[in-house]
């Protein structure tokens, strides 16, 4: 039984390699690490960053002080050069505990440019982007909004969600109850891997089950990106609002908000 189960499960080094994060992050401190690889031959280029890292950690935290410096004063976004130094630590693990002037820079860029919450998105408004993409014939735009809103899904989560991932009424017979998991959550390396909501907000399962009920089960909800879901949140909001005052993130704490 145990070589067949090994057998069926192959070992990949590189998953194993790759830590606790997935692909996309993966490829994105990538092309960060490629980015400071290059900055730093420009600026050293007898040396390498792994050598740095194997025998001049000192010389190296150094130098990545200066690189977030860089960043910021090119305008770079604060997440991206924190990334860049998570890109390092997990490339080197020895350096966790080594990079502190370097980080220190990024307390003091947060000082400087403080992080801007996400205002949280009224019900009202909820229901005027919903009913305005429902006239715009974008009836599965109108319900991942209910069910961000409702399921405080955050925006990575919403886009994800196939039709098999939604237990609808007609596949449980609870009539006001709709059921979502969310396969890949925000909190998956603390908590459970897979994770559910209940969605019990009166007329709202019924909605979303005559929206998408009849979807085949392995169709995505939205098929496309974070960033062109937010394109069209911004469109809806052009119409109803006259401005762009949301971002899909806001429907999770609105959704709090109403609770």
């Amino acid at each position: 039984y145990t070589t067949l189960f090994r057998s069926v499960h192959l070992r990949d080094r590189s998953l194993i390699e790759r830590g606790r994060i997935t692909e996309r992050t993966r490829s994105i401190r990538q092309g960060l690490l490629n980015k400071l690889e290059t900055w730093l031959a420009e600026q050293l280029p007898d040396t390498s960053l792994e050598l740095l890292a194997r025998h001049h950690i000192d010389v190296l935290s150094e130098w990545l002080e200066e690189y977030m410096v860089t960043l910021y004063l090119e305008g770079a976004s604060r997440r991206s050069a924190a990334e860049s130094l998570n890109a390092v630590v997990q490339q080197f693990g020895w350096l966790r505990s080594s990079l502190a002037a370097p980080w220190n820079v990024l307390k003091t860029w947060d000082m400087l440019e403080p992080v801007t919450h996400h205002p949280p998105m009224p019900l009202q408004v909820v229901l005027a982007l919903a009913s305005t993409a429902l006239a715009w014939n974008w009836p599965h735009f109108a319900a991942l909004l209910v069910i961000g809103y409702f399921g405080l899904l955050r925006p990575s989560e919403l886009v994800g969600l196939r039709r098999r991932d939604l237990s609808l009424p007609q596949d449980h017979w609870e009539p006001q109850v709709l059921y979502v998991r969310i396969g890949q959550p925000k909190t998956r390396f603390r908590a459970a891997i897979a994770q559910h909501v209940r969605i019990d907000e009166t007329g709202v399962a019924a909605w979303v089950q005559l929206i998408l009920g009849s979807m085949p089960m392995w169709r995505k909800l939205w098929c496309g990106s974070v960033s062109s879901f937010k394109t069209r949140l911004e469109l809806v909001q052009q119409e109803v609002l006259q401005c762009c005052v949301f971002q899909p993130s806001c429907l999770r704490p609105g959704g709090y908000l109403s609770l």
